[in-house]
């Protein structure tokens, strides 16, 4: 079943190519589109069997990226899957409209946030974007826009807000057996994002027997979190090297080594001399 179609320039590699574009429904039993690409309009409409240049399956899907301009392209829209990259640039802005309109009315609407995949991961370090759907997220690089991870909602145990970002506990689907891992986003955005992963855990939209757990303990909240601060927060600092000092006493410093202000103090005073 054909859902829409269109003249469109899609690239490959780093060349750009005119292709016609037609989104289609695999079968109507399943949500599962490929894009397919032809030469031409006229291939498409020989017979079913028309011979076409590209067959992506958009069964991966992780997000989607609209731009203004691409290298030297206008009108863009990049499909984010988890196998590859698609980006398509339409002639006109509200044939991009239509398309993208079709996209979000299949897939749901995007809302993604900026920030950083700290180093000392098991996933690619730099900066990203976090992408929200109903029932997925994902991390993509930001300029490249490829896929760092992928997981749905009913294979994450654990989340929460933590300084100066947000975590989460889940494994990779690529990644055989239940070892799960402890992922961290930098970001301002960590108490929104939590919100948005509450709406949907907390809102019986997962599997049952598969419950989302909010991590909420925030550092610096209350006495009894810094005592006692949550699971995410504690892989969190032994991640960043961060370490509370509470309660230790004061490194004890040699007496004949003076302190290094002392020591500027000392250098810097001039003797008097007297002037009689």
């Amino acid at each position: 079943m054909d859902l829409i179609e269109g003249r469109v320039r899609y690239r490959k590699g780093k060349k750009w190519k005119i292709r016609w574009a037609v989104l289609r429904r695999v079968n109507p039993a399943t949500d599962v589109l490929n894009l397919v690409l032809y030469p031409d309009r006229h291939s498409d409409q020989t017979n079913a069997g028309a011979r076409h240049k590209a067959l992506l399956s958009l069964k991966g899907f992780s997000g989607l990226q609209v731009l203004n301009k691409m290298d030297k392209h206008f009108n863009v829209i990049v499909i984010i899957t988890t196998e590859e990259v698609i980006p398509l640039s339409f002639e006109t802005i509200d044939q991009r409209a239509d398309w993208l309109a079709l996209l979000q009315g299949h897939f749901g609407k995007e809302k993604s946030f900026e920030g950083i995949v700290p180093h000392k991961q098991k996933i690619k370090a730099g900066e990203a974007h976090l992408r929200f759907y109903a029932t997925f997220f994902s991390l993509t690089k930001k300029d490249s826009y490829r896929l760092i991870g992928h997981w749905k909602f009913t294979a994450l145990p654990k989340y929460g807000a933590v300084e100066a970002g947000f975590a989460f506990q889940a494994s990779q689907e690529s990644q055989s057996g239940d070892k799960l891992m402890t992922y961290f986003f930098a970001t301002r955005a960590g108490k929104e994002i939590h919100s948005l992963f509450d709406s949907v855990c907390r809102a019986g939209e997962v599997v049952p027997g598969q419950e989302c757990l909010s991590d909420s303990s925030q550092p610096g909240t209350s006495e009894e979190d810094d005592r006692r601060p949550g699971f995410l927060r504690r892989a969190w600092l032994r991640m960043s090297g961060k370490r509370s000092h509470k309660g230790k006493a004061p490194r004890p410093r040699s007496m004949s080594m003076p302190s290094s202000s002392q020591g500027r103090k000392a250098r810097l005073k001039v003797p008097s001399r007297d002037l009689q």
